[in-house]
């Protein structure tokens, strides 16, 4: 395998660890709690520092991937040149290899132990090139490893910060808020359901009114029909008043001409029994006078 040679890594190393030393302006803030003086600017502040969070975390997995692919060049490098190995490891070992260990077993395997390699092939190990290389790399991923554990620190800090601040302090006083708005609103609910049973009973009560309403105008309807018909019975009984006189009168009339005939019928019985009175005393009369004789 070809194997091209980097450059070294003591300059980087160097930068990187000076950058390390120099204090961050982000270290210089004052720790001082600062109460926000709306709610979102410490929600804006907390999503640029998630922001950060995850810029962070794809540096770390590039550099991870970079030191990855670094292991496997000096791997490949040290068993082609230094060391008598039996079998170069294939593709596939390493990349089962590479499942199956995370980033410290990779990091132990960059540095191995004494005991790995007796003699003076380990001796030989340290003194050439490449032990310098993986060297750097190793003090390159403990200087990574404090910045990375500093700005894990930075970032808890601020999420402490601002969960104390909003969460605890704005956000609280928010669901409280709402709290109590949820409990005037539920209040109203209620009401409205009171409202809306006295609705449905007053429609009820509506609704057999509007019935009896109904059969009332029906029998009206029947009344007025009935009324109709008596009118057109007196109407036609007051047309007929004029003949209903005139009968009237021939039976007044009438009347009248019974009576006087009753009355002299009556008087003609007055003098036909005086008449019998007499003629009975005058026989009386006439047989005492011939039993007188």
């Amino acid at each position: 395998m070809n194997f091209s040679r980097r450059a070294p890594l003591r300059d980087s190393k160097n930068t990187f660890t000076s950058g390390v030393a120099k204090k961050r302006p982000r270290d210089e803030v004052v720790e001082q709690k600062k109460v926000p003086q709306k709610p979102w600017d410490s929600e804006v502040e907390y999503k640029v520092v998630l922001e950060q969070k995850n810029t962070i975390s794809q540096r770390n997995q590039t550099l991870i991937e970079e030191m990855k692919d670094l292991e496997r060049s000096i791997l490949a490098f040290y068993y082609s040149h230094m060391i008598h190995y039996e079998g170069q490891p294939s593709t596939e070992e390493e990349e089962a290899q590479d499942k199956d260990h995370d980033d410290a077993s990779i990091l132990l395997q960059i540095k191995p132990q004494e005991n790995i390699f007796p003699g003076k092939r380990y001796a030989y190990y340290k003194k050439s090139e490449l032990g310098q290389l993986q060297q750097s790399l190793w003090e390159l991923y403990h200087a990574f490893g404090e910045e990375e554990r500093q700005r894990e620190a930075d970032i808890e800090a601020m999420r402490k910060d601002v969960e104390e601040t909003i969460y605890n302090g704005v956000l609280a006083e928010q669901i409280q808020r709402t709290t109590e708005v949820e409990a005037r609103v539920a209040a109203v609910r209620q009401a409205l359901q009171e409202a809306e049973a006295r609705l449905n009973t007053v429609k009820d009560h509506t609704r057999t009114t509007q019935e009896k309403q109904k059969e009332i105008e029906t029998a009206k309807e029947e009344c007025t029909a009935r009324i109709k018909v008596l009118e057109e019975k007196k109407r036609a009984q007051m047309e007929n008043v004029s003949q209903i006189k005139e009968e009237l009168q021939n039976l007044q009339a009438e009347t009248n001409a019974a009576l006087e005939e009753y009355e002299g019928r009556k008087r003609a019985v007055a003098a036909l029994t005086a008449e019998v009175d007499r003629v009975g005393k005058c026989a009386s009369k006439r047989g005492k006078r011939k039993q007188a004789e």
